[in-house]
């Protein structure tokens, strides 16, 4: 059904049902019916031949204690149960109190580096092989492992502010009878919000010209199709398709009506963009990669070199160390044993051949990069008072690297605005910087000299 259809109809009443899409239909049976409706777009709307379908996913518009029935509630672990229906609060934090110290300890150990020095220390635990202080290596691994850690708190304590900010935002919903103001943390599935122009939208709403209380709707279940939303309207005891027209989805502005009134279907982290978003993860860039396959290069490497000194220590003691009275230790171990520890000892004694200071130091210029965006001047926007804003301090390197542009040439995206100012191909620089070189500079590309484009 067109958004200009469910216009039309004026409001819903207490008996309207939205029933899911039937996956019996196949797409050209959809595509023929969209025909119809494209051929006689002032004729009414014939009402759909089906049967209701059982469906999982009701809402019931302005009834809370509706959706806390038993029906609706889900097992989470052993014989705890919670509410199926997702709150409208958002989480995109990593950590909290209880779980930063766990979690971002098994993050760090995913890097060979610290895993090696990890197994190092273990190593110098024991009498047998220590040829070192364990504190030579303990004392370097807490320091790298709390520098990282700070910064990583850090990071995430901009997202715990990101989050409250976006849940502490206001619309208004239809309490007690009436629009009062409330959070969108607070809004939950089924509430009847009103927005004006301008407006961001809270969660995933099924788009109203007016509410009738107490109506059900019935959809399908939450999904990460941002292209999709089928089902049927029950209303007069008629049945009328529903489509993605009918939905106005979270994170969307409202800017060509003055109001309008939606229902609330998916809130939290049931809405679309939150399920295309799914979990936060532990992103790892090009640089951390190739550290880390560094790393287990150069631990081969001392794998290698104490192998030999460990072998050629096994032949030294065959052949002098146990003829010799002098060096007699009171430990009556052959000569492979000796060697067996003496490979582990020296593992010990060449640990400095991997770089513990390694991803400190990379650490430290990131912050700094970070830093230099947040006060890039070039990067600010005066209209809007805005400047730029490092998110997050991990993922700098990977700025910058495109392979294809896909420009909207309607200028939705620049604005017409798009001043070309310098790029990199195949490791040949191309343009000009305005801070270094004149407008007239020139360069050559194909041989010859010219100007360099001003692409607007």
């Amino acid at each position: 059904m067109s958004r200009r259809r469910a216009e039309s109809q004026g409001s819903v009443g207490p008996d309207d049902e939205a029933m899911p899409y039937s996956d019996d239909e196949t797409d050209d049976e959809l595509d023929d019916s969209s025909e119809g409706e494209a051929e006689e777009p002032d004729m009414p709307h014939p009402p759909v031949d089906m049967r209701p379908s059982e469906m999982g996913w009701k809402v019931k518009a302005n009834d809370r204690p509706y959706h806390q029935l038993p029906e609706f509630q889900k097992k989470v672990f052993l014989c705890i149960k919670k509410s199926r229906y997702s709150g409208n609060a958002i989480k995109t934090y990593k950590y909290n109190v209880l779980t930063f110290l766990p979690l971002n300890l098994y993050e760090q150990f995913k890097r060979a580096a610290n895993l090696y020095f990890l197994a190092l220390l273990i190593l110098q635990i024991i009498p047998d092989i220590s040829t070192l202080p364990w504190y030579t290596t303990l004392v370097p691994l807490v320091v790298v492992l709390g520098v990282t850690a700070i910064k990583d708190l850090v990071d995430d304590l901009a997202r715990h502010r990101m989050d409250k900010e976006i849940n502490n935002r206001k619309s208004e919903v239809l309490l007690d009878g009436r629009f009062q103001e409330s959070k969108w943390m607070n809004i939950q599935v089924g509430d009847v919000v009103r927005l004006k122009k301008n407006d961001f939208i809270p969660a995933d709403i099924l788009l109203l010209s007016s509410s009738n209380p107490n109506t059900l709707i019935e959809c399908e279940e939450p999904n990460n199709r941002l292209d999709k939303f089928m089902g049927t309207m029950l209303w007069d005891s008629e049945r009328y398709p529903l489509e993605l027209d009918n939905m106005l989805l979270r994170g969307c502005k409202i800017r060509n009506t003055e109001w309008c009134h939606g229902l609330v279907i998916y809130a939290g982290a049931d809405t679309k963009i939150m399920r295309n978003g799914g979990k936060t993860r532990f992103k790892r860039t090009k640089i951390d990669e190739l550290m880390n396959y560094m790393v287990y290069t150069i631990f081969a490497l001392l794998i290698l070199v104490a192998a030999g000194l460990a072998i050629g220590h096994s032949f030294w003691y065959a052949e002098i160390g146990s003829k010799a009275w002098y060096l007699f230790d009171n430990k009556n171990h052959n000569s492979d044993y000796r060697g067996f520890l003496s490979f582990w000892g020296y593992i010990i004694v060449l640990n400095t051949m991997v770089p513990i200071s390694l991803y400190v130091s990379v650490e430290v210029i990131r912050l700094g990069q970070s830093k230099f965006i947040n006060w890039d001047l070039q990067m600010y926007f005066p209209e809007k008072d805005t400047a730029a804003k490092a998110r997050t301090t991990t993922l700098n390197e990977q700025l910058g690297q495109i392979q294809y542009i896909f420009s909207d040439k309607t200028g939705t995206l620049t604005q017409n605005v798009m001043q070309f100012k310098k790029c990199t191909i195949a490791g040949r620089s191309y343009g000009t910087d305005a801070l270094y070189f004149p407008e007239t500079h020139q360069t050559r590309v194909h041989g010859e000299v010219g100007p360099v484009p001003d692409a607007k």
